[in-house]
């Protein structure tokens, strides 16, 4: 295979040939699970056996492009290899205002399905000292809701104007970790994430890309909360559909949405055609493979459309015209609820 490294140097990606793209998957498929098996397993096993949890985050998952320019090659790999995944927040990629990215659902997902409990994000360093306090809540806020339970901050100090106020934000974050923490997360849809298609092109506009965020921004506006899956859990032989939900490790989805993709693996396209065969409902945009085209059901629309129809339980926020569920938690007993204003209440069950 390393002969045919000139896959790689390619100055126009608009040029690869189909050949190219199928040793540049084939390479980036060996290599990242190499890095994986290499680098972070061995780390991992040593951290358990010497009584620590391994974590920390990587570097460029702040888009989905970023495995191919911080060379990471595969974001959920090595995130699944840790105990404590997390994610990296500086130089303002989450702020307010703008549209943000999904990414800290990497970390989250891989926590998810491993049935670990903390996730970790790393803010608020480069942000600069204007950050505000209510600035710093909503970058909690939009993380937290996406699956976060633990803050490494890096902004802050005895020197900072606030300082002497910092205890109570503190103890805000630290409850709504807690309690967020708390059960199994409520999540009943997942999310194909189309790396193969991105090693593929090596084009950070590759339709699968474009394609993959679009649904997660859509998912995300319709406040369908979703976990990432690839062709990976899709082709374990643990993963399987039982009751009409797809188990994927510690989480039972009840929907799966593909974007356009050319590059699934037929294990996994394979696996994922009997998935719905055994009552699993999945949304597409259309999956293609050698020319062939493969569909799975109805729109990532008329999935949110069936989702919001189904009973459900919101909770006003006092005092705001707007009601938005953050996360929801499925504890051995009641459900716990958390809104965009971070009102948290417990339920019975619904």
């Amino acid at each position: 295979m390393l002969d045919k490294l000139d896959a790689f140097r390619v100055v126009d990606v608009q040029s690869l040939t189909p050949g190219q793209k199928t040793v540049r998957v084939d390479l980036y498929d060996f290599w990242t699970r190499r890095f994986r098996d290499a680098y972070f397993r061995p780390l991992r096993d040593w951290s358990r056996q010497h009584g620590l949890a391994f974590g920390g985050h990587l570097d460029g998952d702040d888009m989905t492009f970023g495995a191919m320019i911080e060379g990471l090659g595969h974001v959920l790999r090595p995130l699944r290899s840790m105990d404590v995944p997390g994610v990296d927040v500086i130089e303002r990629q989450l702020f307010p205002g703008k549209v943000n990215h999904h990414f800290p659902k990497f970390a989250s997902s891989a926590a998810h399905q491993n049935g670990t409990a903390l996730v970790l994000t790393e803010s608020f360093g480069v942000y600069g000292a204007g950050l505000t306090p209510a600035q710093k809540k909503w970058l909690i806020d939009y993380q937290y809701v996406r699956g976060m339970t633990v803050l490494v901050s890096c902004a802050g100090g005895p020197g900072e104007l606030l300082w002497d106020f910092s205890p109570h934000f503190h103890r805000y974050v630290a409850r709504l970790g807690y309690l967020l923490a708390c059960g199994r997360p409520d999540i009943e849809t997942a999310l194909y994430y189309p790396i193969r298609d991105i090693w593929a092109s090596g084009d950070a506009e590759d339709p699968a890309l474009r394609g993959h965020d679009a649904l997660a921004l859509a998912l995300s506006r319709r406040q369908c909360d979703f976990d990432l899956v690839d062709d990976d859990v899709l082709a374990d032989p643990s993963t399987h559909v039982a009751d009409g939900r797809l188990l994927v490790g510690h989480m039972r989805y009840r929907s799966i949405v593909v974007g356009p993709t050319h590059w699934m693996t037929a294990a996994a396209r394979q696996r994922l055609a009997g998935f719905q065969a055994a009552g699993l409902r999945a949304g597409n945009r259309g999956v293609e493979h050698r020319g062939q085209r493969h569909d799975f059901g109805p729109s990532p629309r008329g999935l949110a459309q069936e989702r919001a129809a189904r009973p459900s339980r919101s909770i006003p926020s006092p005092g705001v015209g707007v009601r938005v569920r953050v996360a929801r938690r499925r504890p051995a007993g009641p459900r716990a609820f958390a809104t965009g204003h971070a009102i948290i209440a417990r339920l019975a069950n619904v």
